[in-house]
């Protein structure tokens, strides 16, 4: 097993950084609240909807 896959995997990692530099932005005065919130939305959206994703195409066809 590769090390992004024992902390998660490469999906994971982008989305903890992307709430990690938010984090970061918002706690310096960098970015105004809304701002963040869009952030945080849209990375737990996107990182949903990779993980739904990688089933759907993963999953084995179906046998009639």
């Amino acid at each position: 097993m590769s090390g992004l896959q024992t902390i998660g995997g490469r999906k994971f990692v982008v989305a903890l950084s992307s709430i990690a530099s938010a984090s970061w932005l918002a706690a310096t005065g960098h970015i105004e609240p809304g701002i963040y919130s869009v952030v945080m939305v849209a990375t737990a959206g996107a990182f949903l909807a990779a993980n739904v994703a990688q089933k759907v195409a993963l999953k084995p066809e179906a046998k009639e």
